[in-house]
């Protein structure tokens, strides 16, 4: 689950390149906090559908099945302490700064209409400031750091791994579903697919807020 998919939208006052993407009051939390309950306690769930390019949520939904393992993914998942409450796991993927400005040109250009000005003027004036203000205090908070992100298949296993194991002691027999986000964490969810016990847990997955991945499908 991305928390993307719960953004407010730009009010329609504000002009597009004067808002704040990169900030918390951006997001819906209490939309975000009430979903990941109904997903612990296995509950299907629907979840809003964000359009990039327009900046706002459409009308419909998307319909996310019941799992025994959530991945919920999000530049803020570790800002509010309801939200990191909930969390089994919090994972901080890291990347280096350089590399994720490169991926958010090429996501933002190719995928949601931008121009490389644009992409450049909203990293300088908010992305950049609320990274280092906003969101690295909060990687104190991460159980686990994954360092160069999706090119850590180390950590990544080791992260299949530990989850095999918790899901193994809770004794119950069921396969595994994963909901899949972005292309950011496709690695962590394909090595978290072959077959494993079944407990409901929820990893929170924090990445780099400059550092995100246009995804295979086309959008997330």
């Amino acid at each position: 689950m991305s928390m993307d998919w719960f953004y407010h939208g730009v009010p329609e006052d504000s002009a597009e390149e004067e808002y704040n993407f990169d900030h918390p009051d951006a997001l819906d939390f209490q939309s975000i906090k009430t979903t990941m309950q109904l997903m612990l306690d296995k509950k299907p769930v629907e979840v809003p559908i964000y359009d990039y390019k327009l900046h706002k949520r459409l009308s419909r939904k998307r319909s996310l099945a019941s799992a025994d393992v959530v991945i919920v993914e999000g530049i803020f998942a570790f800002y509010y302490p309801e939200i990191r409450d909930l969390m089994h796991m919090k994972v901080f993927v890291d990347e280096d700064a350089d590399t994720c400005l490169a991926r958010r040109i090429r996501r933002d250009c190719s995928v949601r209409g931008r121009d490389i000005d644009s992409v450049l003027d909203q990293y300088e004036k908010f992305v950049k400031p609320s990274f280092d203000e906003l969101i690295v205090p909060t990687k104190r908070f991460a159980d686990i750091i994954v360092p160069r992100g999706r090119d850590n298949p180390v950590a990544i296993d080791l992260l299949r791994r530990h989850l095999q194991h918790k899901l193994d002691d809770s004794g119950s027999d069921s396969n595994l579903t994963v909901l899949k986000s972005n292309a950011q964490t496709e690695l962590l969810t394909q090595a978290l697919r072959p077959s494993v016990n079944g407990l409901n847990w929820e990893v929170g997955l924090h990445l780099k807020c400059f550092g995100r991945v246009a995804p295979k499908t086309g959008s997330y």
